[in-house]
């Protein structure tokens, strides 16, 4: 009879837990986990998926199964479906330890357009690990995390650089807004660092669609920063973050709140930042002695001037309704003035050429209303509108020591924005499209001081600048058989600039006003085939375009006190022709990537000797100066390719490394401006536990002085006289979980105190760094 019982009670409990709902959450944070696969060790052909709040039903599974938990971002977690055994025992809640280093997600319906889902197509890093690189700036972020190039001119800015294409040509959108504006230059632009890395959730770096989807500037890619979400197990979570820097006796201090009401969701951050100078590496193993280290402006391997402060801010208000979200989105981001080390730097007459160069405050305001709704009609599923403002503000200011003024030059931007984006589905196709409208308003003033009261010749016209952009988008995804899928994409741009000058006597140009008018339209198609579970390939061709801007079309400045560059009336839009092939290998144990690229550019805005009046130089600032003009002059060529792997050596150890290298030329055979040298980066990553360790190898080859374009874009002046020196460094970094609040991580970033300078750059990079820091979430 007590055996009959036993058998009864058994069967009802092991039944029980056939239809036992469970739920995954991430070990970290406790946050629930989608679509973590859930299958049987025995019969494969068996599993459930978890929903989008992570719960999952085991009913399917037969009593005493080994199931098996996986997804992407996590560690596999082996269960037994075994009430009596406790220790592995499924149980209501299962937490998943994230994968620290791995190869980057590949999930486009995280970004603006949900058409594109094949990992070739861009690069992301997400909040796990932006949250373990602990970077002070997004520059840095974007190097150590994704490879990407970083030119440097001063502390405080970094100008990124994708498959050679930088500054104007690169598209940065923060929050579906792209901060590209109406005086970003083609040289080197240092304002990615306008949001800290720590108000961060995920970075995606996008090629293929995205001239198509983001349109201006998107030449040939894109770098799509997504800030916090409202994701929280808590109605109420804070977190702060302390940090310290060795080279430049930096520290920082970064807070986060996320407060939940119900229907409301509040996220508030802020971070301030002091920065000293910054010290470069002793160890020359370049050979170089005196390069970077001119006395006039540092002392014993400290960079004099480099100093400076930053302050951020961040609000979201969330309110979900049924099928509406609505979001407010406030940023905010401000520093001291920021020194302009490449200039203080020259030397004329054995002594520095300047009393001053320094950038005043760099300050952006960001505001932005999007509402997001989900209603099914006959038109689209879900559709997104966006009203968005943003306000730049900068300034120049410079002082000769052989002068007895300083002269200041005032630059004011203020952009809108209104997008509304649709979504549909129908059958075997899935579609969006979208309009958009862009006004931007840009306002020019200068003077000399100590006075402020003497009339200087303004950076951009005097009387103002606006420019307005219209557009129309759709993209269609068409899946053709089984494994192949085709995608295909279309844009269509309206631009019109007006810029005036109000007193001409000063400039003596030949006109008082500028008016240009453009249209672009772009194509894309990408064919998508997966030759088998774990091997996928596919195929592009896309278009990009870049309308040029103030900068181009009206700006009055002069890099080198040798050359002044004057408006031109007749640009045109500079466009791009990419084509691009990509294969991609996932596995358990192994993955890689290959991305084989050529880009042509048509119509490319170069700038180049010309004439005024006849003439070909000019009085400015004082100083007599060739005339130059940005013409349509150039047609370019970009070929390259990059590789990426991991491997994992153990389930505690595994290996990562990628590897880069393009070649770019003008029409006529000459040096493109913008093209890096071959570029590697190694990581190696140990887990036990709460404990992580890395250890990581960056190299960066010679760029010969030949290779440099000959119009001092890359900044030959700030190298040697045989070009850029090959670099490598090592770092090491230690990350401890002391609890689930309290992350404790130290690094040793260039071990060897070696000294270089990244590509383009007029300041050297830091050498040995030590950076603690410590995180208390509660």
């Amino acid at each position: 009879m007590k055996n009959l019982i036993l058998l009864l009670s058994v069967f009802i409990l092991s039944k029980d837990a056939y239809t036992q709902n469970i739920t995954f959450v991430n070990a970290e944070n406790n946050i629930p986990i989608a679509e973590v696969s859930i299958i049987s060790k025995t019969n494969t052909n068996l599993g459930v998926i978890s929903d989008s709040k992570g719960n999952a039903s085991l009913d399917v599974f037969s009593f005493e199964d080994t199931l098996i938990a996986m997804h992407i971002g996590f560690n596999n977690k082996e269960i037994i479906n075994n009430l009596f055994n406790k220790k592995t025992s499924v149980k209501n809640i299962i937490k998943l330890i994230p994968k620290l280093y791995m190869l980057n997600e590949i999930k486009l319906e995280d970004v603006k357009t949900p058409l594109i889902s094949n990992s070739t197509l861009y690069n992301k890093i997400k909040r796990n690990k932006i949250e373990l690189i602990k970077s002070n700036t997004t520059a840095d972020l974007l190097s150590k995390a994704l490879g990407i190039n970083i030119q440097e001119s001063q502390s405080g800015g970094g100008s990124p650089n994708l498959r050679g294409m930088e500054a104007n040509r690169l598209l940065i959108v923060i929050d579906d807004i792209p901060i590209n504006n109406a005086i970003y230059r083609s040289g080197h632009v240092q304002s990615s660092n306008s949001i800290n890395p720590f108000f961060i959730d995920n970075i995606n770096v996008v090629t293929g669609p995205a001239s198509v989807v983001y349109g201006d500037g998107a030449m040939g890619g894109a770098i799509i920063i997504n800030t916090l979400n409202e994701e929280s197990s808590k109605d109420v979570s804070n977190t702060i973050e302390q940090q310290y820097e060795s080279s430049s006796l930096s520290s920082s201090l970064k807070y986060l709140n996320k407060t939940s009401f119900k229907n409301l969701k509040i996220i508030t951050a802020f971070a301030i930042e002091a920065n000293g100078n910054l010290k470069m590496g002793r160890n020359r193993l370049h050979g170089y002695r005196d390069w970077g280290n001119e006395n006039t402006i540092t002392i014993q391997n400290e960079q004099l001037e480099t100093k400076y402060n930053k302050y951020d801010f961040i609000q979201k208000l969330i309110i979900k309704e049924k099928a509406n979200t609505i979001s407010f989105n406030t940023q905010y981001s401000t520093t001291s003035n920021i020194s302009r080390f490449d200039k203080l730097n020259d030397i004329e007459d054995g002594m520095r050429k300047y009393k001053n160069w320094y950038y005043g405050p760099q300050q952006r305001i960001a505001q932005s209303l999007k509402i997001n709704n989900k209603n099914k009609t006959l038109i689209f599923d879900n559709k997104s509108l966006i009203v968005a403002w943003q306000n730049h503000k900068e300034s120049r200011h410079k002082q000769k020591y052989s002068d007895s003024l300083q002269s200041n030059r005032y630059e004011d931007v203020k952009v809108l924005d209104i997008i509304l984006d649709f979504k549909k589905s129908i059958s075997k196709i899935d579609f969006n499209y979208g309009i958009s409208l862009r006004k931007q308003n840009v306002n020019s003033d200068a003077n000399y001081s100590p006075n402020n009261l003497l009339n200087n010749t303004t950076r951009y016209p005097n009387g103002g600048s606006k420019v307005t952009d219209a557009a129309i988008y759709t993209q269609f995804k068409y899946r053709i058989f089984k494994n192949t899928t085709m995608f295909l994409g279309e844009r269509y741009n309206i631009n019109h600039l007006k810029a005036k000058f109000n007193d001409n006597l000063i400039y003596n140009l030949p006109y008082n006003e500028i008016i240009t008018k453009n249209t672009s339209l772009v194509s894309s198609i990408l064919l998508q085939q997966k030759l088998s579970k774990k091997l996928t390939t596919n195929i592009s061709y896309y278009m990009g375009y870049r309308n040029p801007n103030i900068d181009d079309i009206g700006k009055i400045f002069s890099k080198n006190d040798v050359n002044v560059v004057v408006p031109n009336e007749n640009l045109k839009p500079e466009r791009t022709n990419n084509f691009e092939y990509n294969l991609n290998y996932n596995s358990s144990v192994i993955k890689f990537e290959l991305q084989i690229f050529k880009t042509k550019i048509l119509d490319a805005i170069e700038r180049s000797n010309s004439s005024l009046f006849g003439q070909d130089s000019i009085y400015y600032d004082g100083d007599l100066m060739q005339v130059q003009m940005n013409q349509n002059i150039e047609s370019a060529e970009i070929n390259g390719l990059s590789f990426g792997s991991e491997i994992n050596i153990t389930k505690k150890m595994n290996f990562d490394f990628k590897i880069s290298y393009i070649k770019g030329e003008t029409g006529m055979g000459r040096p493109l401006a913008h093209i890096p040298p071959i570029n590697s980066q190694l990581n190696l990553n140990y887990s036990l536990k709460k404990h992580h360790f890395n250890i990581s190898h960056i190299y960066n080859g010679w760029k010969n002085v030949e290779d440099y374009d000959d119009n001092g874009v890359d900044n030959l002046d700030e190298a040697t006289e045989q070009g850029t020196p090959a670099w490598q460094i090592i770092n090491l970094k230690y990350h401890n979980n002391f609890s689930s609040n309290i992350t404790f991580s130290i690094s040793a970033e260039n071990l060897f105190d070696a000294h270089y300078k990244t590509f383009g750059s007029g300041i050297s990079s830091s050498g040995r760094n030590f950076i603690v820091s410590l995180t208390n979430k509660f």
